[in-house]
Parts: C-alpha cells; sequence; structure tokens
C-alpha cells in the first residue's frame, strides 16, 4: 500500500515536472515568438527609415537641381539681359555717330553753302542772264539802277553780296571811277550807286525829267511801275536835300509847279 502511496506521488512529481517543462518551452516559444516579432519590427523600423530616407534623399536632390535649373535660368536671363543692354548700347552708339555724322555733313553743307565764294557763284549764276550791262548815258543809268534795286529787292539777294555782284555789269566809265575812288564807296551797293550817281554828275532837273517822262514797260504790272516812279521821285528828292522834312516837301512841289509854268528864258532868269 505505500508502495502504491509512492509510486502514485512519483508519477505525481514526474507529471508536475512534465508539465513544468512544457510549461517552460510553451514560455521559451512566446518568447522566441516575441523577439522573432521584435525583430522584424526593428527590421520594419529600419526598412521604414531607410525608405523614408531614400525619400528625403531624393527630395533633397530634386530640389537641388530645381535649384540648379533656377540658377541656369537666372544665368542665362541676366546674360539675355546683359548681351541685350549691350545691342542698345551699340544701336545708341551708332546711331548716335550716325547723328553726329549727319550733323556734321549738314554743318559742312551749310558752311559751304554759306561761304562768300560759293553764295557768289550761286547768286552770280541767278543773275547773270537777269542784269544788263550799265549803259553809258547819265539818265539811263538811274533807269538802270532802278531795276536793279527792284531786282535785289524781288530776289532778296543778300547785302552784303550786293557791291560784289555788280561789278560785272558796271560799264567801263564806272569801273574807272570806282577804282579812283575811296574804299568806303565801294564796299556796299548803296555806297557805290551814291557815288556813281554823283560822279555821273546826274542833276536834280535830270531825275525831274526821267520821273515826268517814264513810262509803263509792257512786261511791268502798274504795281511794278509804281515802283520805279517812286524809287526816281527818291533820287529826285534826295538830291534836292528834302531829308524827310515835310515842309521842303511841299516847298519843292510848289516850286516844280512854278517852274513849270514859265518860259524857259524867264526860268534861267529868274532861278538862275
Amino acid at each position: 500500500m505505500l508502495l502504491l502511496e509512492m509510486k502514485k506521488l512519483e508519477e505525481q512529481r514526474l507529471q508536475r515536472e512534465l508539465e513544468e517543462r512544457r510549461w517552460q518551452q510553451q514560455q521559451e516559444l512566446q518568447r522566441m515568438q516575441l523577439e522573432q516579432q521584435r525583430e522584424e519590427q526593428r527590421m520594419q523600423r529600419e526598412l521604414e527609415e531607410k525608405r523614408l530616407e531614400e525619400q528625403r534623399l531624393q527630395r533633397e536632390q530634386q530640389l537641388e537641381q530645381q535649384k540648379m535649373q533656377l540658377e541656369q535660368q537666372r544665368i542665362q536671363l541676366e546674360q539675355h539681359r546683359i548681351l541685350e543692354e549691350k545691342k542698345c548700347e551699340l544701336q545708341y552708339e551708332e546711331q548716335r555717330r550716325q547723328r553726329e555724322f549727319q550733323e556734321m555733313k549738314w554743318r559742312e553743307v551749310r558752311a559751304y553753302k554759306e561761304s562768300t565764294a560759293v553764295q557768289i557763284k550761286t547768286w552770280g549764276d541767278a543773275l547773270r542772264d537777269t542784269i544788263t550791262k550799265m549803259p553809258n548815258e547819265g539818265i539811263d543809268v538811274v533807269s538802270w539802277f532802278v531795276s536793279i534795286d527792284k531786282l535785289f529787292e524781288q530776289l532778296n539777294v543778300p547785302a552784303d553780296l550786293q557791291a560784289i555782284l555788280i561789278r560785272p555789269y558796271l560799264s567801263d566809265r564806272a569801273k574807272l571811277l570806282m577804282s579812283k575812288c575811296d574804299p568806303t564807296h565801294s564796299a556796299k551797293y548803296e555806297s557805290i550807286k551814291t557815288f556813281l550817281l554823283k560822279e555821273l554828275h546826274l542833276s536834280p532837273a535830270v531825275y525831274l525829267e526821267k520821273f515826268n517822262s517814264l513810262t509803263q514797260d509792257k512786261s511791268e504790272t502798274y504795281s511794278q511801275f509804281s515802283t520805279r516812279l517812286m524809287l526816281l521821285f527818291d533820287y529826285y528828292v534826295e538830291s534836292r536835300k528834302v531829308n524827310q522834312s515835310y515842309e521842303k516837301l511841299i516847298d519843292l512841289i510848289v516850286y516844280d509847279r512854278v517852274k513849270s509854268c514859265l518860259s524857259p528864258a524867264l526860268s534861267r532868269y529868274v532861278f538862275s
């Protein structure tokens, strides 16, 4: 009986030991499973971290590439801007040189045209077929100067050229008188005209006779004829030394009217 009891106890002990080993085995298995899970999780985390790191690196690389592209575009734009500015500067400089060249040519042409020699030639050519030779008769010289005055006024001939332009058309006697005169009388056209009319001894009576006998040319208008009459009358009034005096002009007109009513003999006696 005791043996049986002991045997039973032994069996129970063995059974407990067996169950305990089974439990330990289960625990170990569970531990190993947990370890494996943790390892798998760790590996997954590492993989995830690696993936994220790769993504981060990829994003950074993409950003760097974009930055490089933007920088390259900026450099290209800057180079294009510099080239355009340089092109504009070159175009502006070329235009400036063109303007300066044109202005220089214009100034040269203007200086050439305004030079005395060129103006004399230009006006000389223009007047060559217009001015006639100065006549030799005294009273005809007055008409000649009247026509010259009218021509110079119509063509607006520069005053500083009139004296030079008129010289080729002077008569031989007028040229001889001019060669002997004071240089002050040959500098201006008006001085030449006054000097020659004085040297040719044209008396006030000659002016008055020409004024009263002057007739209108078929080719001239009434305005032109009136101008010639006015110029002749100016010569006459100037020779009488009226000097723009209204009273003297009235006296002169009355004087001429009274004189025209007298006989030649009486006129010579009264006004001698």
